[in-house]
C-alpha cells in the first residue's frame, strides 16, 4: 500500500464525530398540514370573492372607501369565510351566529325561505351598547 491510500486528501475533515442527537425532529402531522392547506384555500377563495364583489360594487357607484362600507364588508367577509369553512367541515366563529339568528323553512314548492332574526340581534347590540355606558371601575 502506498501513502496515498491511507492518507486522506487535504479537503477531508477527520472525525471523531459527535454522537447523533437524542432529540429527533418532529414533523407536523399530515392531518394538520391538510387542515392548514384547507384554511389557506378558504382564505384565498374568500378574498377572491370579496375582491370581485367590491370591484363590481365600486363600478356601480358604491363608495367602497367609506368607513361604514369597510365596516360592513368586514362582517360580510367573516360570514362568507364561515360559510366556506362550514362546507369544508371546519369550525368558524360565525357559524354559531348563523345557526342562532337565521331560520330556514321549506315552502310547499320545496323552495328554501330564510328569515334573519334582526329583532334579537338589535336587542343584543343595544345590551352591549348599554354595558359600554357603565362607568369604569377603578
Amino acid at each position: 500500500m502506498s501513502d496515498q491510500e491511507t492518507t486522506p486528501p487535504e479537503n477531508v475533515i477527520k472525525g471523531p464525530w459527535l454522537a447523533k442527537s437524542v432529540r429527533e425532529v418532529k414533523l407536523p402531522d399530515e392531518d394538520i398540514i391538510a387542515m392548514q392547506q384547507d384554511i389557506q384555500f378558504a382564505e384565498e377563495l374568500t378574498q377572491s370573492l370579496m375582491v370581485q364583489m367590491i370591484h363590481t360594487m365600486s363600478e356601480n357607484g358604491i363608495d367602497v372607501s367609506a368607513k361604514s362600507f369597510i365596516r360592513d364588508m368586514a362582517m360580510v367577509i367573516s360570514m362568507v369565510n364561515g360559510s366556506i369553512y362550514r362546507d369544508m367541515e371546519i369550525e368558524h366563529i360565525t357559524q354559531k351566529f348563523m345557526e342562532e339568528y337565521v331560520d330556514i323553512n321549506i315552502n310547499e314548492d320545496n323552495v328554501f325561505e330564510t328569515e334573519v332574526d334582526f329583532e334579537t340581534i338589535v336587542e343584543l347590540a343595544n345590551l352591549v351598547e348599554e354595558d359600554d355606558d357603565d362607568p369604569e371601575i377603578s
